[in-house]
């Protein structure tokens, strides 16, 4: 709480293990996934009304295909 808001900041981090990341039948290549998913939601705490903005993003980043990492991020 700070003054008339609720701030919830949150991140989860995790791997994944895929074995085929390319989704072919032959020749697949594995590899590691990490993801961050940082997020941050802030409410207004008046009696009577209440207004509430969030972001939220999706970060992966991969052990030896760098070429497929990805962002994405959104304002809720």
């Amino acid at each position: 709480r700070y003054r008339g808001l609720l701030i919830s900041p949150g991140l989860e981090i995790s791997s994944t293990y895929d074995d085929n990341i390319f989704r072919t039948p032959f020749a697949a290549e594995s590899d590691l996934i990490t993801s961050f998913k940082p997020a941050l939601g802030i409410q207004t705490n008046w009696n009577r009304h209440a207004l509430f903005f969030g972001v939220e993003g999706d970060f992966g980043f991969y052990k030896n295909h760098s070429s497929e990492n990805y962002q994405d991020y959104g304002v809720i």
